[in-house]
């Protein structure tokens, strides 16, 4: 019950993230990046993070493998609608999947972003840091085989006066960087998945982080860079 006194929920995040990953934009293209260092930097200090000037996942991610791939089977079923009403996303998607290490194995392929939320109540939000112009996708889910094992938390868009009332497994598609939205108090054993991608990983598509004519790259830009 979501209602209850000092009410919180967990979430397991399966993603890969992009937005904090350091830039190369002014770099000396021509010196291995383990040889250089910012000298200023407002998160980490004076030490330049080699690793994250990729695109890297969470840590639950990587310790998660064996249970995505088991998941992975039943997650395609449920992206196979997305391809066929979305094909101008999907080929983002695609894009921005295929051009991160190892992409071809994330869980919500091809988004990057995953999420597993336990009984989740929200206020009223924007996600800013999902991609501008894709969408996300959100899907209820309970324990058992009933239509619903819950009452309450429907989804809401006050903008357009919806109040939408899914069913376990039913699927929602909107763009939640700019469409604002939550979810009402309920009852139950009500868990979510939520599919996305960031805006820092459809940009990682253009430049590389900024990386693209560096050495690192191991390639100019030619549209088609070579990790």
């Amino acid at each position: 019950n979501s209602q209850v006194a000092n009410y919180s929920h967990g979430a397991v995040h399966w993603s890969v993230y992009n937005r904090y990953g350091e830039r190369g934009d002014g770099a000396p293209a021509g010196i291995p990046g383990e040889l250089l260092m910012k000298t200023k930097t407002k998160t980490r200090g004076n030490n330049a993070s080699v690793a994250q000037r990729l695109p890297y996942p969470s840590r639950e991610a990587l310790s998660a493998k064996a249970i995505m791939s088991e998941l992975k089977p039943i997650m395609d079923k449920f992206l196979a609608p997305v391809k066929e009403y979305f094909p101008d996303e999907w080929k983002i998607l695609m894009e921005c999947a295929d051009r991160i290490p190892g992409g071809h194995v994330l869980f919500g392929w091809p988004f990057t972003g995953a999420v597993v939320n336990f009984g989740c109540v929200t206020t009223c939000h924007e996600d800013k840091m999902d991609a501008k112009l894709l969408i996300s996708l959100t899907i209820p889910f309970g324990p058992s085989q009933e239509e619903r094992p819950w009452e309450g938390g429907a989804i809401c868009f006050p903008e357009l006066g919806l109040v939408i009332e899914l069913q376990s497994c039913q699927t929602i598609a909107f763009r939640a960087h700019r469409q604002p939205h939550f979810n009402l108090h309920a009852r139950g054993k009500r868990n979510s998945l939520v599919l996305s991608t960031e805006e820092a990983i459809v940009k990682n598509i253009a430049d590389r982080n900024g990386w693209v004519n560096h050495v690192q790259t191991g390639e100019e830009d030619s549209g088609s860079v070579s990790w």
